[in-house]
């Protein structure tokens, strides 16, 4: 009896799991801050069901700053991650 009562409940996760990868999630960690470094990380379901990561990585140097983008693609069927950086110097 509570092989089925374990099963309904497993079928009910992933009924809703599923309602819940076809809506846009936007999470952003407060991320962190050294004197010289800032990073945000914000994470999303874009609408072809792919996580997009996004981290934005700030210095501040001796000689002058610079940005870091860094976005991660991850399809969810082949389990490839896509990952493409920018930097730009100022």
């Amino acid at each position: 009896m509570m092989r089925y009562v374990v099963v309904a409940a497993g079928a009910i996760a992933m009924m809703s799991s599923v309602a819940l990868a076809e809506t846009t999630v936007v999470r952003t960690s407060p991320g962190y801050m050294t004197p010289h470094k800032s990073v945000v990380v914000k994470k999303r379901v874009n609408r072809y069901g792919q996580l997009v990561k996004v981290k934005k990585i700030h210095r501040d140097g001796f000689y002058g700053s610079s940005s870091t983008r860094v976005r991660s693609v991850t399809d969810p069927a082949t389990g490839v991650t896509t990952k493409t950086r920018t930097t730009v110097r100022e």
